[in-house]
């Protein structure tokens, strides 16, 4: 297969080619390069004629690819507008679709609801943000959810609060208002607890007599003498802050 016999080839039709005999007539041509090179120039033109071979043959496949496709592109466009016809009818029913669901789902909502306000009367304050910690990780407005189901859910659910509330409140803990409100955010029992731990050692540290800060919480602040103090801290330090100041009986206001 020599310079000549590759311009005869790609002037014929690629369906043509003796795929078999020319693999074989490429391998015995490739051996000549099959050599420890010495000199650049010489390599350098025989990398140009590979080259050329391989340029002769990729030119003459893309012309055929390009044959292939002529009938496709041809088509293409008025298969597009078919198409596209169809996506605009299912785009207008995605559209009702989702505006049923969205009334499906306030519907149950609201009987969902109105069942979990008669359950949570135990759970007091902490019953409507609760309510939404438990609709956050249910399937209570999936429309395959029965109601029977959600009703059985809501029941689980405000008793396990019940009994983790009264735990919370069991532990004597001086910022037992802040932890329930951990709480009703949604964080775990084990959550809760370390941030208990946390708050002790902060006052532990100040060397704070919960019995002295109970008489202070008592007292009348005096805010037009009160100190003006800036901080600087990360987001959960200021929040640890203002939990231990809730607990002495600090009052503050944010500016």
């Amino acid at each position: 297969m020599n310079e000549l016999q590759i311009s005869e080839l790609t002037k014929r039709s690629i369906t043509s080619w003796d795929f078999a005999a020319m693999k074989s007539q490429l391998k015995n041509i490739l051996k000549k390069y099959n050599i420890v090179y010495t000199d650049e120039k010489e390599a350098k033109s025989d990398k140009a004629e590979l080259n050329k071979i391989k340029k002769a043959i990729e030119d003459r496949r893309k012309e055929y690819r390009k044959e292939c496709l002529a009938p496709y592109e041809k088509l293409k466009p008025q298969v597009d507008e078919l198409v596209d016809m169809i996506d605009g009818s299912l785009t207008y029913i995605d559209g009702v679709v989702k505006v049923y669901k969205a009334q499906k789902e306030e519907e149950k909502l609201a009987e969902v609801k109105a069942y979990y306000d008669k359950q949570s009367a135990v759970l007091g304050e902490y019953a409507e943000p609760l309510f939404n910690v438990f609709l956050k990780d249910s399937k209570w407005l999936q429309v395959t959810h029965s109601i029977n189901e959600c009703k059985k859910e809501i029941l689980f659910a405000v008793e396990k609060s019940k009994r983790e509330i009264n735990e919370i409140k069991a532990q004597g803990s001086p910022f037992v208002s802040t932890l329930l409100d951990d709480y009703a955010n949604g964080k775990s029992l084990e959550d809760i607890q370390k941030h208990n731990e946390e708050l002790l050692t902060i006052t532990k540290r100040a060397n704070i007599n919960f019995e002295t800060a109970a008489t202070q919480k008592e007292a009348v602040a005096d805010k037009e003498n009160g100190t003006a103090l800036k901080v600087y801290a990360s987001k959960a330090q200021l929040e640890s802050l203002i939990d231990f100041m809730n607990a002495i009986g600090v009052e503050y206001e944010y500016i």
